[in-house]
């Protein structure tokens, strides 16, 4: 399982939206900010993290993992 995940937002106006229970991401799940991070180290999911952005030119979402 994992230990650490750390998600980050890097785009400079899209939101980014996020599903951490393994299902497909839409608008209205969990969203990160532009600039914005989340950071799980206590209780992390060990599926699969889905994202999606508002816009069709953002950035990609940065994630870090270990374990």
């Amino acid at each position: 399982g994992r230990r650490f995940l750390m998600i980050q937002n890097n785009d400079a106006a899209a939101n980014v939206y996020l599903n951490l229970a393994g299902a497909a991401a839409v608008v209205g799940d969990f969203k990160l900010r532009p600039g914005a991070s989340l950071t799980l180290d206590v209780v992390t999911p060990d599926g699969a993290i889905y994202c999606i952005a508002d816009v069709a030119t953002a950035a990609n979402a940065v994630a870090i993992c270990e374990g």
